[in-house]
């Protein structure tokens, strides 16, 4: 169950992350330069 639990949990947050990535290439031209910096250092947490 436990498992399940984060699997799901994982697949939620990717999902998240993948609309939130969308919304910003959507609207690129609003992004400001603070947020790409912040996007820089999530994806290099993440690993990608």
């Amino acid at each position: 169950m436990n498992m399940i639990d984060e699997a799901t949990g994982l697949h939620r947050g990717s999902l998240l992350l993948s609309m939130f990535l969308a919304a910003l290439l959507i609207n690129d031209r609003f992004i400001s330069y603070s947020t790409c910096m912040q996007l820089k250092c999530v994806s290099y947490y993440l690993g990608l």
